[in-house]
């Protein structure tokens, strides 16, 4: 593609954003409205949860496909396609009559995504020159985060007073807008060359980073174990990492590869998308975290819980503004270095104040901090990791860095998950010893077996456990003391373990190069703005 001229800038950024706010929303809005869903179309929540992970699971597989069609077909033309057929699925997911067609909607959404997300940090890269591109992307990192946090407020706002099929009916005029402004005002890059495009590659990464994230996304359900026959899902993930090795040797001999492996050769780029992986697991598995805190401890609606998240969201997007400015000036990797220290603190600021009488009050502070953390990491990152590849690896990498996203997002869900449940099923028992105190001595045994062991297979014990004769109302407060208790010690060292992990990486900030140059031309293109008319044209005077 070649450099074009940007006439609209601020019209130009606000269309691509409307692109990435209706994806990143339909990431998160559904959440809240499963149970509403289950209801509607009468289904029953595993296949529901489906409306979710069928999203996640297509969207991350095929967006290094799709940055690729954009490198083959332009970046404008599949912006486009994505939005117009992310419209569709939209349509067609608020006129769902069942669970499956809801499912094959939401596919169809994720693969409309993954068509439309690379073309954005594409589009971007193309436009905007390197003195004003950090500015550029922080506004679009701050869309994601914003979206994103969003979404179960925004989930829950409707629901209050709508029905389900509004969650997707919003996209429709969104998606119509982009649509209208992208052919009005955004300039049309095409491929200078025509390139071949790697079937073969398609199809081994798509079923390798697919089975991965299948069994990232399923593994808690079926215990890490078996799924059918002789299916599990220790199989089906290392099933994955051979397809994604037979990928790699397959793209080293394709002549126009659909991921270039020497993409992986520019440093700033590897570690950049290292820093970025990191900042998302950590963040995914936080607010998995504060989420389950809030509902099945504090006992907050859904609606609530989402508020809880306006802080942070805000912060994200206030600041990531300012960190893509700071990073046209200045570089990035002292911004991600303080970055990952505020969002180390904002855990640490979580871990403090969490306990079992914690509410959404509590969390506010803390997750403002993290806010803070990821957008000061978000924003540097994506802009140091496009900034020096060149023009033909641009797409490649956009799709790379977006479905490292979406992989994290599944494996924080395992990792944080598996943590929180083994802490949990730890402590459960001695908080169940603790309150059955005050039970008389010939239920003691059986409540603290039968909470032990509900706990252990992943539910959550109801006052049904007093037993004949039994006080049900003192055993479900007793229930929830010893629950709430649990989880609350179980949640403090899954913080210390995230906080862990982003100080072990951090120091790899010190392999990003540094960027006074970048920072002096952003410095002296904005002095020329601020010149009089006739000193930009006569500087010798």
């Amino acid at each position: 593609m070649t450099s074009t001229a940007l006439k609209h800038p601020g019209v130009v950024l606000t269309t691509l954003s409307l692109g990435m706010l209706v994806v990143s929303l339909d990431a998160t809005i559904v959440n809240v409205a499963l149970p509403s869903l289950a209801a509607g179309l009468d289904g029953d929540m595993d296949n529901v949860l489906w409306v979710v992970n069928g999203y996640v699971l297509v969207n991350a597989a095929l967006l290094v496909t799709g940055g690729r069609l954009g490198d083959v077909l332009g970046a404008r033309r599949m912006f486009l396609v994505g939005l117009v057929g992310f419209l569709v699925a939209s349509a067609l997911c608020g006129v769902s009559e069942n669970v499956t067609q809801l499912v094959l909607a939401r596919f169809l959404q994720g693969v409309t995504g993954a068509l439309l997300v690379p073309q954005v940090m594409t589009l971007i890269s193309d436009i905007f020159p390197a003195e004003r591109r950090g500015a550029a992307m922080g506004v679009m990192t701050g869309t994601i985060g914003i979206s994103a946090m969003s979404g179960p407020v925004l989930g829950g706002l409707i629901l209050h007073d709508w029905s389900w099929r509004w969650i997707f009916y919003i996209n429709v005029p969104v998606c119509t807008a982009a649509i209208v402004l992208t052919l009005l005002f955004v300039p049309d890059a095409r491929p200078a060359n025509r390139h071949k495009f790697d079937l073969m590659g398609v199809f081994l990464v798509t079923a390798g980073l697919g089975a991965i994230t299948y069994g990232l996304i399923e593994g808690q359900r079926y215990d890490w174990g078996q799924v059918t026959g002789v299916i599990s899902i220790p199989a089906i993930l290392v099933a994955g990492a051979l397809i994604l090795v037979a990928f790699v040797w397959w793209e080293r001999r394709y002549p126009e590869p659909l991921l270039p492996l020497n993409l992986f050769r520019y440093r700033a780029f590897t570690v950049a998308t290292l820093l970025n992986s990191v900042m998302y697991l950590t963040m995914y598995g936080v607010t998995l975290l504060v989420t389950l805190h809030l509902q099945s401890v504090s006992g907050h609606s859904a609606l609530r819980t989402g508020l809880t998240y306006v802080p942070m969201a805000l912060a994200m997007g206030i600041f990531a503004a300012v960190a893509g400015r700071l990073t046209d000036r200045t570089g990035a990797r002292y911004l991600i270095f303080g970055g990952t220290l505020v969002l180390a603190a904002g855990f640490g600021a979580m871990a403090v104040v969490e306990s079992a009488t914690s509410t959404s009050t509590d969390f506010l502070l803390p997750l403002f901090v993290v806010g803070i953390g990821v957008a000061f990491i978000m924003a540097p990152a994506t802009t140091e990791a496009m900034m020096d590849l060149p023009e033909r690896l641009v797409a490649a990498a956009s799709g790379v860095f977006n479905s490292s996203r979406q992989m994290m997002g599944a494996l924080s869900i395992a990792v944080v998950g598996a943590a929180l449940s083994t802490g949990l099923a730890h402590q459960i028992t001695p908080e169940a010893e603790r309150v059955a105190r005050q039970l008389p001595p010939e239920q003691r045994a059986r409540f603290v077996s039968e909470l032990s062991k509900a706990v252990g297979e992943g539910g959550f014990a109801s006052g049904q456990q007093a037993g004949p004769g039994g006080d049900a109302g003192l055993v479900q407060r007793l229930t929830h003391d010893a629950y709430s208790a649990a989880f609350a010690a179980a949640e403090r060292p899954t913080l210390y373990m995230l906080i862990i992990l982003l100080l072990v990486v951090a120091p790899t900030f010190l392999l990003l190069p540094r960027r006074a140059k970048a920072a002096k031309a952003a410095t002296t293109a904005e002095a020329a703005e601020a010149m009089p008319p006739r000193q930009q044209q006569d500087p010798v005077g």
